[in-house]
């Protein structure tokens, strides 16, 4: 579920219409409250973070800056404007983003050409070169659109720069971040990053005069090839300065005097450019992929070129300093416009490192210039839903309230005290009484995580009623490709999960399973369908009863349908992870990948052999790894919510379903009884005019009009079902759930 996103294989979502009842739209008024940790997760639908790159711009062109974000887990742009509000300070709007170019690794923004529009830097691998591309900025109809530059007489469009009348690239390494600021004071921007062998800097002018065209902007030449007269180990990030000005230090000369590229490949290094001590020249930041600390370069300029004097390693000193493990990088930013940065740091490397506390904030403290104090390790990430690496959600009620939980296990957490420094745990998020959600750790829950923590990694759960008696039961995908089971005990509609399965009827399907449940044959069990790594589906058929499932532990057929998530070049992300619900009585799966493309697949074979239709192929800007699932909000409504790489969620709703949701505080002021009944019901509280909707489990519309005519239409069909009633206004009075035993 997982990797590059590539547009030539993507349909838009803008064009979801096109698919009718399969399309997705996101949706960006699914804002319930909701506690983690106890606070509020005020930024529930970014998605999470993981590898944030913090930036402060003008995007919506009004005067002011917003925070904006690029995440190099899932190549993600998030936007957020800036509050007066201490207890809200951003307000995440996926709108100030929406449709901006493709990108990875990572993004600058930079205003290039001064024209007040900013621009995006970022990295380029065209034709296998290693270096920038640029896309310039413009104002349409108010919002920021972006055209990649073009340079006619080059042969791509990316930066190159000019060394004695031959055309060079300029090398950046994928693993980098660059630095991109005007160096010299000349009013445009330059470039420093590291070159091949990445021991030393090369400084890229930018000697351009301006022009008619973009690319008259962005002609460089290569100013020196040791910015500063810096060297750096390849060993340990080790710093080496040299003694006098215009010279390059080196690991056997520490006093200066050679040019000597370190052998091998490059390893990686983040750069950032700041003024650190307050005297008004630019310092750097390095980050390197061999250390978890951040070295300071200290700048006393000589006739403008810089010259570094001093380095450590403890920065910032006098606080906690940065260690983040392995490859971190640094971002200054003025939230406050007084002229003193706060600085933003986070980890570089992907599914390696810290992946929830991703951004350590230190603020400025004390008179002294450059003097820092660390405020917290989690800035955004604590509010942002984030469950570290992975998320993979479902929903059934739990608590018995009628209302749809939300469930979620994620790949894992970083954690030094556990092998591989990785741990999976489940976290359940229940219904309250005002449409919100609040985390939950009953007994259960606790017992199932000790045990899953010691055992398993990659958890994708899925709650559905296995054995027909009216409540959810617990299947559990793994990264060993397991499934893991646990019985609902529990009563009163109050979920009881006391002991697991760890390998649920000897299944094995295959590394990194994922869990799907529908009736592929029409003979009223649930057969069960696993997504794995792969990117194909395999298929069991139910061989028992509907109270007594039965499954082979070998496969029916390990290649259902001809699904098949993989994209030519990135074949080793590509994971299937499936979600099915019946739309107008048919069996349709929805199938997320590796590579961030989401699949719907009709037509399903019912059993080995038989090719699925593919109905679309659709784009949700969500990330890699996606991992949908079907349920229901709080007001009855349809609901996909889809877990990613970062480990947060984003909302989306099917498109043709209604969508009508109350404005007015959430009350439950009607009622349907007795429940859980054999099939007689009787209600209290409706109006004229209400509409009665009834869904099966698995999301199928078995009836709609007035709930007077609803008699014996359970009678027949023992089970659980969602009823949502809407008022003659079309606006959701709520919805409850119903059990009919058999």
């Amino acid at each position: 579920m997982k990797r590059v996103l590539l547009t030539s294989w993507i349909v838009f979502l803008a064009f979801a219409s096109l698919f009718g009842q399969y399309g997705l739209t996101r949706d960006a008024t699914w804002k319930p409250s909701l506690s983690k940790d106890g606070i509020d997760q005020i930024y529930l639908t970014t998605g999470g973070l993981n590898n944030p790159q913090v930036h402060l711009v003008d995007i919506d062109g009004d005067g002011s800056d917003e925070l904006y974000i690029f995440d190099k887990a899932g190549d993600i742009h998030l936007g957020f404007r800036q509050s007066l509000v201490p207890e809200t300070p951003f307000i995440y709007d996926a709108s100030l983003t929406a449709g901006w170019p493709a990108a990875t690794n990572f993004v600058m923004p930079r205003d290039f050409d001064n024209d007040g529009i900013i621009d995006l830097f970022t990295f380029s691998s065209v034709s296998g070169k290693s270096t920038i591309e640029v896309h310039k900025g413009a104002r349409q109809n108010g919002r920021l659109t972006f055209t990649l530059v073009a340079f006619p007489d080059r042969p791509e469009d990316l930066l190159y720069y000019d060394s004695n009348g031959e055309e060079l690239i300029v090398y950046h390494a994928i693993t980098d971040i660059p630095s991109i600021e005007d160096f010299d004071n000349d009013g445009d921007l330059d470039i420093v990053t590291f070159e091949a062998g990445g021991s030393y800097m090369y400084h890229y002018e930018n000697i351009a005069t301006g022009g008619s065209t973009p690319a008259d902007f962005l002609q460089f030449i290569r100013r020196t090839n040791c910015y500063g007269g810096v060297l750096e180990s390849s060993n340990d990030g080790s710093i080496f300065l040299a003694s006098t000005p215009g010279t390059c230090a080196t690991p056997f000369a520490p006093q200066g005097g050679g040019l000597g590229s370190r052998s091998g490949i490059h390893p990686g290094s983040t750069i950032t450019a700041s003024d650190v001590d307050g005297d008004g020249d630019l310092d750097l930041l390095l980050g390197d992929i061999n250390s978890d600390f951040m070295t300071q370069l200290i700048n006393e300029p000589v006739n403008g070129d810089a010259f570094f004097t001093e380095a450590s390693t403890d920065w910032p000193s006098g606080t906690t300093p940065v260690e983040i493990t392995f490859f971190p990088a640094a971002y200054g930013v003025d939230f406050d416009k007084d002229g003193v940065n706060t600085y933003l740091v986070s980890p570089t490397n992907e599914n390696v490192s810290q992946n929830y506390e991703v951004l350590w904030r230190y603020e400025p403290s004390g008179e002294v210039p450059g003097q820092l104090s660390l405020a917290q390790k989690d800035f955004l990430s604590n509010q942002a839903f984030d469950h570290g690496s992975g998320s993979h959600l479902t929903m059934a009620d739990l608590n018995g309230d009628g209302i749809d939980d939300i469930l979620v296990g994620n790949d894992f957490y970083y954690d030094e005290n556990f092998p591989d420094d990785r741990v999976a745990e489940l976290a359940l998020y229940t219904s309250n009484s005002s449409g919100g959600y609040d985390e939950s750790s009953p007994a259960w829950l606790n017992s199932l995580n000790a045990e899953l923590r010691v055992n398993l990694l990659g958890l994708d759960p899925l709650l559905q009623d296995m054995d027909n008696d009216g409540d959810a039961d617990l299947l559990i995908g793994s990264e060993l490709g397991v499934i893991t089971y646990v019985e609902n005990t529990g009563s009163g509609g109050v979920a009881n999960f006391p002991s697991l399965t760890l390998s649920w009827m000897g299944i094995s399907a295959g590394i990194q399973s994922s869990p799907a449940v529908i009736d592929v044959n029409s003979d009223g069990l649930l057969d069960l369908l696993i997504g794995l790594r792969r990117g194909s589906v395999s298929l069991y058929l139910n061989q028992g009863t509907r109270t007594n499932p039965q499954f082979s532990s070998t496969a029916t057929d390990d290649f259902y349908g001809r699904i098949d998530t993989r994209i030519p070049g990135f074949n080793s992300t590509a994971l299937a992870r499936p979600a099915a619900i019946e739309i107008n009585g048919e069996p349709v799966l929805y199938v997320g990948s590796g590579q961030g493309r989401m699949l719907v697949y009709t037509d399903l074979p019912s059993g080995a052999g038989g090719t699925a239709t593919l109905q679309a192929e659709l784009e949700t800007k969500a990330g890699f790894d996606l991992d949908p699932c079907f349920g229901r909000d709080a007001q009855g409504i349809e609901l996909m919510l889809l877990g990613n790489e970062r480990g947060g969620l984003s909302p989306f709703r099917r498109d043709g379903v209604v969508n009508t949701r109350r404005t007015s505080a959430f009350a439950k002021t009607w009622k349907a009884y007795p429940n859980p009944t054999k099939g007689e019901i009787s209600f209290d509280g409706l109006d004229a005019g209400d509409v009665l909707t009834v869904f099966t489990s698995t999301g199928q519309v078995v009836y709609q009009g007035s709930a007077d005519n609803i008699a014996n239409i359970f009678t027949q069909a023992p089970g659980v079902y969602s009823l949502m009633l809407t008022n003659r206004s079309g606006e959701s009075r709520g919805s409850q759930r119903l059990v009919v035993l058999p």
